[in-house]
């Protein structure tokens, strides 16, 4: 009965976002972890929260070449990746929408069966045009979103540090 639901145009969408958010959910779930448990040790709030309506933005270092895969893989998990929901959920629009008029993944589809003749007569090669830069955008701005997490990191941890070792004899910063 699922065989005869499933859409083929949007099968490689449903497993990726679906394999996507579950392993996700698993990474969040770990670091929300580790920051609770350093909160409880050391009696301090959590650091570096921050929710806007489109985002909830917390310090933690990134892999820019983690996101910039994501992205790459479908277009939109990299801001996910960086908990850039609002542009995330943009670029996963836009994606859908190339792929569904262009028919990629029901040519793909064909592809993959070995029905070549239906898999380019369904094709319609104009809309794939609009996907590179998508696909590219999304790519970038992931890796680069990514290296500026990172960057952020660093400076709270150094903020944090020098703070907390200030009248220390013990000179970590010169």
């Amino acid at each position: 009965m699922a065989k005869s639901v499933i859409e083929t145009r949007w099968v490689y969408g449903y497993l990726t976002i679906y394999f996507y958010c579950i392993w996700d959910s698993f990474r969040g779930t770990l670091v929300q972890n580790k920051l609770c448990q350093l909160a409880e040790l050391k009696n301090e709030p959590i650091p570096g929260t921050l929710i806007h309506p489109l985002e909830i933005q917390y310090i933690e270092k990134k892999n820019p070449f983690t996101a910039a895969f994501y992205s790459f893989c479908f277009p939109g998990l990299g801001q996910l990746y960086n908990h850039r929901f609002g542009l995330a959920f943009y670029a996963m629009f836009w994606w859908w929408f190339y792929i569904t008029f262009s028919h990629a993944y029901e040519s793909l589809f064909f592809t993959f069966m070995g029905n070549f003749e239906a898999a380019i007569s369904i094709l319609h090669p104009h809309w794939l045009l609009f996907m590179p830069s998508v696909a590219g955008g999304s790519v970038f701005h992931a890796f680069i979103t990514a290296v500026e997490h990172n960057r952020l990191f660093r400076i709270m941890q150094r903020q944090r540090l020098a703070e907390r070792y200030s009248s220390s004899e013990v000179r970590i910063f010169p």
